[in-house]
């Protein structure tokens, strides 16, 4: 005020409450803008509780609901069914049935079933199938290694025969080409039972 003088004590009052009405308004700020957090989050604290609230009805609903279903699932209810000859499977009785353990399967469920089990039976026979030919594959490789075993014994034989034959002149004339008619009867009989053979060993080895 123009013409009044102000101690220097009353100046630095003044000041001092000066700065801490600064202060007071920076506290107002922040804690009005707390109060604006703390409302939103009272919101969604409300919300929330609101969600829970008719989760909490609607479980108590399904509870009751199946509270109902159990109590009524508790008694001795007479219900008739209606199946296919083929579809009851519970093992009949003389007179009177026991249905107590029996259960009703859905059609789909069976189909399903039957459906899987045909899939796995035919990959099992897919299966016994390939070990069919292999174990046909190992007779054969068998087989043809125990026929080079015999022919080669039989060739050793054969070798040993020739070298202790001894050298007739009907011999000489047989390995010169000068057959008679006994021989070349002879000759035609093994040559036939040859044949015969190497037929009835082609048909065999058919069956592998």
């Amino acid at each position: 005020i123009h013409g009044v003088r102000i101690g220097e004590a009353l100046m630095r009052k003044i000041q001092s409450l000066r700065h801490r009405k600064m202060q007071k308004e920076e506290e107002i700020l922040r804690a009005d803008g707390n109060l604006h957090k703390l409302e939103a989050h009272m919101e969604e604290v409300s919300a929330t509780c609101n969600r829970f609230r008719h989760d909490l009805e609607m479980t108590s609903k399904d509870k009751t609901a199946l509270e109902r279903k159990l109590f009524t699932s508790e008694q001795n209810i007479d219900m008739m069914v209606r199946l296919r000859q083929g579809q009851d499977e519970v093992e009949q009785q003389a007179v009177v049935t026991d249905y107590t353990n029996a259960v009703l399967i859905p059609v789909s469920i069976v189909h399903a079933i039957n459906q899987e089990i045909q899939r796995l039976g035919a990959e099992q026979a897919k299966v016994l199938l390939k070990i069919k030919h292999f174990r046909k594959s190992i007779n054969l490789m068998d087989w043809e290694n125990q026929y080079m075993e015999m022919q080669a014994r039989d060739l050793e034989e054969y070798y040993t025969d020739l070298q202790l034959l001894h050298v007739t002149k009907d011999l000489q004339s047989a390995i010169k080409g000068n057959f008679g008619k006994q021989e070349m009867e002879y000759s035609m009989k093994i040559e036939a039972r040859i044949k015969i053979t190497q037929k009835v060993h082609m048909e065999k080895c058919s069956k592998f």
